[in-house]
């Protein structure tokens, strides 16, 4: 798992993780069905019934791609990714340094730099 730590370090690690990544979906998710955020396909196609008369329904605009079947509003990926982050800036110090970068995929030079890259993913 993670270099230099003991299999009791490392399994409260993802003991962290599992439980950041478990409560973070219960906020996201209930906050998109709380606010129900319209997709742009929805926005689209439905306009007329949105009672805003400045604006008109285009029923042939389609996405790029496949449109998820949940609102919009807020980002799981962000959020699961700022919880894991917050994690992982709590118990491994060294992250923040970049030390561990090097056991990852992506490479990001700080635990700030991978945030920011998890925030721009959805840009």
């Amino acid at each position: 798992m993670v270099c230099n730590r003991s299999v009791l370090e490392n399994a409260r690690l993802l003991a962290f993780l599992s439980m950041a990544a478990a409560d973070s979906q219960l906020v996201a998710w209930g906050i998109k069905y709380t606010h129900n955020v319209l997709r742009p396909v929805q926005a689209i196609c439905e306009a007329d019934k949105l009672g805003n008369p400045g604006i008109q329904a285009d029923q042939s605009w389609e996405p790029l791609i496949v449109t998820p079947a949940h609102p919009d509003h807020l980002s799981g990926h962000a959020t699961y990714g700022g919880a894991a982050s917050a994690v992982l800036r709590a118990l491994l110090d060294e992250y923040a340094s970049g030390q561990y970068t090097n056991i990852v995929t992506r490479r990001c030079a700080s635990a700030t730099a991978m945030e920011k890259e998890v925030e721009d993913a959805r840009v």
